[in-house]
């Protein structure tokens, strides 16, 4: 027993240790919840290095569940240092740092601490919320996915915590999932699955999640077997799941629809409601069966609603059948993006801060209105297509090429050919542009009177600050 605990101990400190170093690290080192934190952040010889201002994204976890919060630092000396107090039920705390758009995540790994029991202990779920972080959802943050050493730390808590097999099983059948391929895959998985069987008292939730996994591992004998053995003990959630399963699964286009319809009719708080309504309003948009397809809207709106409108515009425009209708589904998603950008009716996904949020909302926004102006180009509206384009262009930072190069087009078919050479100039310094752009602004700049011999030059003037941009990117 003795040599064991050394092994756990051993395990742990050794992840503790790639926890802080030089660039980063906290005080007190052994945290409880509830006690503030002193995070010290050093940025030399990182991107960061001469960055003028600093914050700390903080990823919060509850066992496998993260949320983030910002931490503004201030700077000491050579360090940066901020303060954070996870609330009582917090496992430990992933870290990246930014500064504007410029992130240092420690190489992909990130930093981390954990938060401890009287005995200076990782308190459980500490582990098995890292391993969360490295097999589950730090790669939507920018965390580089590594299930092996996901695999390691929830063997560690099991190690340390055995109460806690029963509670780390999704994720590391999730790992298991990412580490291993074909045959050994199957093997490995269901091996934990049967393990897991033997246990008493599964809940309805374990025994759906057992179906799950059965299912991915392609035994449906199993799968079914589970799934009505839950449905069993939870009827409700059953025949829920059941129904949208039938739903998602049907391919004739009349037979879903009439499924859609009574499944959010009867289950209209669901979480998947949205998803159900988007797919049946995209097939009355096929069907172009205008009056169902508004009515079907406005009795079940979601905050995304505009990506509907805009979707079935951007087919009509694109097939040709109808562009009078196409305008008019555009100019109403643009009205909903355009509400959603100032007053969001949806909520915030817990991993992103509120700035970047609204910036993604701006995104979609910029999205609609470069569909929008592709619309009126076509109808020959050339003036107000320039317009949704400036739009386009303001909301989308200049960061999508696609519509970069429209808006160079539209440019350069204006008659104002200084101010168009002007913008397009601005244009090819974000850096996101492509050889037609190039070329469309090679014809202006000879249009206007000069050498087309002494483009190239002109060319290597323009796309400086993109090359420096893309320079101070790789350092």
């Amino acid at each position: 027993m003795k040599s064991r605990l050394l092994l756990v101990l051993s395990l742990v400190v050794s992840t503790w240790a790639q926890a802080q170093n030089s660039t980063f690290s906290i005080k007190p080192t052994n945290p409880q919840a509830g006690q503030e934190v002193n995070i010290l952040y050093n940025p030399a010889g990182t991107v960061l290095a001469n960055a003028s201002a600093i914050t700390a994204l903080a990823y919060v976890y509850d066992g496998s569940k993260p949320k983030m919060q910002e931490v503004t630092l201030h700077k000491v000396g050579t360090n940066w240092q901020g303060w954070i107090t996870p609330a009582t039920g917090i496992d430990g705390v992933v870290l990246q740092f930014r500064s504007e758009d410029v992130y240092e995540n420690n190489g992909g790994k990130g930093y981390n601490f954990f938060l401890h029991t009287a005995k200076k202990q990782p308190v459980p779920d500490a582990l098995h919320g890292l391993a969360a972080a490295y097999i589950e959802w730090g790669a939507t943050v920018g965390i580089n996915p590594n299930p092996v050493a996901g695999l390691k730390l929830i063997e560690q808590e099991v190690t340390q915590y055995p109460h806690q097999a029963r509670a780390v099983i999704n994720t590391k059948l999730n790992g298991l999932s990412a580490a291993y391929d074909g045959e050994e895959r199957k093997q490995q998985m269901a091996a934990e699955l049967e393990a897991f069987t033997q246990y008493k008292g599964l809940s309805g939730k374990e025994l759906r999640m057992l179906a799950t996994f059965y299912h991915a591992i392609g035994n449906s004998d199993k799968a079914a077997d589970y799934n009505s053995r839950a449905k069993v003990l939870d009827p409700k959630v059953g025949t829920e799941n059941e129904r949208l399963d039938f739903f998602n699964q049907e391919k004739n286009p009349d037979k879903r629809i009439a499924l859609g319809l009574a499944f959010v009719k009867d289950y209209p708080i669901h979480t998947e409601v949205a998803n159900v309504v988007s797919s049946v309003a995209s097939l009355y948009a096929k069907k172009q069966k205008w009056v169902e397809f508004e009515n079907l809207l406005k009795q079940y709106p979601f905050a995304n609603m505009f990506e509907v409108y805009i979707a079935a515009a951007q087919s009509l425009h694109e097939t040709g059948q109808n562009n009078a209708k196409a305008k008019e589904l555009a100019w109403k998603a643009y009205q909903l993006a355009m509400n959603e950008v100032n007053e969001p009716t949806g909520a915030k996904d817990n991993l992103i801060t509120s700035a970047d949020w609204r910036t993604k909302r701006e995104n979609s926004l910029g999205e609609v209105a470069n569909v929008c102006a592709a619309i009126l180009i076509k109808e020959g509206d050339k003036a107000t297509a320039t317009k949704y384009m400036a739009k386009a262009y303001q909301y989308t930072r200049g960061m999508n090429s696609s519509i970069n190069e429209r808006y160079v087009q539209v440019l350069a078919a204006s008659p104002n050919k200084a101010e168009a050479q002007k913008t397009i100039e601005s244009i090819v310094a974000t850096g996101n542009t492509n050889s037609k752009v190039k070329q469309v602004l090679k014809d202006l700049y000879v249009s206007t009177g000069n050498s087309a011999a002494s483009f190239d030059a002109y060319w290597i003037q323009v796309e400086a600050p993109a090359r420096e941009k893309m320079k101070t990117a790789l350092q």
